[in-house]
Parts: structure tokens; C-alpha cells; sequence
């Protein structure tokens, strides 16, 4: 049998792991530019909740059709859907958003809608 060769200790170097240097200027302004983001997205879902519940409500039938409840999301989602046109209008610096960034701004978009408007609905119906 053949015999294992000794390693020198001294011979062998570990590499030791390097933490990359953490910008923390960037990283407050990029969150900060996220808060003003989502202040925006509130405001725009709020708006998107106003007009689905006024358009529903004004376009409500008593004979059962659907044309209310149509028109009430289809008022919604062009609003959501326009923020991605007037959101760089209003601030430069969202050029910088991730996808991930933008699906939590759609994403609150959606829910902040759908809230505002069921709850205008039960009080307008």
C-alpha cells in the first residue's frame, strides 16, 4: 500500500473571504427614492379607487347587467396601468427601479384600488 504524502501546513493557504464594500450612501438614496415611490402609488391607487367606485356607481344598472362592474375595472386598470407612463414624468430617478421594484408599486396599486374601491361602493350603492 502506498503511503499518503504529508501536506506542509505552511504550503497550503485559505483564502479568506473579502465582504464587498457596502455603499451606504447609495443604498438610503435608492430607499428613499422607494419611499417616494410608494407615496406616489398610494396617491394612484387612490385615485384608480375613486374613479372605479364613481364610474361603477354611475353606470349601474337595476336590470342585473354588468356594464357598471365593466366599466369600474376597466377605469381601474387603464389608471394603474398609466402610472408606468406619468411615474417617470413626475421623478426622474425612477429610471432606477428594479423589476422587483416595480411589481411592489404595481402590487400596491392593485390592493390600494380594490380596497378603495369596495369600501366607496358598499357607501355609494
Amino acid at each position: 500500500m502506498a503511503k499518503k504524502v504529508r501536506q506542509n501546513p505552511v504550503a497550503v493557504e485559505e483564502t479568506k473571504f473579502q465582504f464587498p464594500v457596502f455603499d451606504e450612501k447609495g443604498f438610503i438614496a435608492h430607499e428613499l427614492e422607494l419611499t417616494y415611490g410608494m407615496a406616489m402609488a398610494v396617491v394612484w391607487a387612490i385615485l384608480a379607487g375613486v374613479l372605479a367606485a364613481g364610474v361603477g356607481t354611475f353606470l349601474a344598472r337595476s336590470d342585473g347587467s354588468t356594464v357598471g362592474l365593466s366599466a369600474a375595472v376597466g377605469a381601474g386598470l387603464v389608471v394603474i396601468l398609466t402610472s408606468f407612463v406619468v411615474f417617470p414624468r413626475l421623478r426622474s430617478s425612477v429610471a432606477t427601479y428594479t423589476k422587483s421594484d416595480w411589481a411592489g408599486l404595481v402590487a400596491l396599486q392593485i390592493f390600494g384600488w380594490i380596497g378603495i374601491w369596495f369600501l366607496l361602493g358598499s357607501f355609494l350603492a
